[in-house]
């Protein structure tokens, strides 16, 4: 594993405390894995107290073996990226459009009413993920179905985890990403408004593979 790579690359000291780390892409390079692998590596090793970022990049703070082992407790506790992002395009595309027939008229005013808190975020870190969350789950329940409700719940609970929600932050760095996401996210809303199944289902598509493009740097699978 990557986090084995790193611990190896302390012990024989060419990794020491105060040492800044190469940029992701150097690392893939340097580690030979996917850029994907390297930023779940990264993200769980600052929280798990070994790396440290700063606004001039990531810094080696601690190399004690007990917080490699706790790094290792966090991967070992979350649900990888793409294995995420390939089930959310796989149900939320087929939740949208039957959403977009079985939607009512307070269910188009509560997704309104959502996207209209999602706009008035300045503190994208802080309160950008829930209410996104909150977004997609409404689209759900718009569906009417509790099955798919449960099924989508089931989906976005690795997202509320802490690897996930680091992931998250470090993509809303970007206003201007996340600008397209809300413009995204009105372009579903359109779909099911006018009661639209396939553009509706191409809206999640889009706004799902732009996710994925900028955290994994490679769409998910459609199927």
């Amino acid at each position: 594993m990557i986090i084995d790579q790193f611990r190896r690359l302390i012990e024989q000291g060419v990794l020491r405390i105060g040492d800044k780390l190469e940029s992701e892409r150097n690392l893939c390079q340097q580690l030979n894995v996917s850029r994907t692998s390297v930023r779940e590596a990264l993200i769980a090793l600052e929280l798990a107290g070994v790396i440290e970022r700063r606004p001039e990049g990531k810094f080696i703070v601690n190399t004690d073996r007990i917080f490699f082992e706790k790094t290792q407790e966090i991967l070992l506790e979350e649900v990888s990226a793409s294995e995420l992002l390939e089930a959310r395009m796989a149900i939320e595309r087929e939740i949208a459009a039957i959403a977009s027939t079985n939607r009512t008229e307070e269910d188009l005013r509560n997704l309104e009413k959502i996207l209209l808190r999602l706009e008035r975020i300045t503190d994208y870190r802080r309160y950008w993920i829930d209410k996104d969350l909150d977004y997609h789950m409404a689209i759900a329940e718009a569906t009417n179905n509790r099955v798919l409700l449960q099924t989508m719940e089931v989906v976005v609970a690795p997202i509320k985890r802490k690897l996930w929600q680091s992931m998250n932050e470090e993509i809303l760095e970007t206003p201007t990403l996340v600008k397209k996401l809300t413009r995204e996210h009105w372009a579903i809303f359109e779909a099911i408004k006018n009661k639209d199944p396939q553009q509706a289902m191409k809206a999640v598509e889009i706004h799902l593979q732009n996710i994925s493009k900028n955290l994994l740097s490679s769409p998910p699978n459609k199927n």
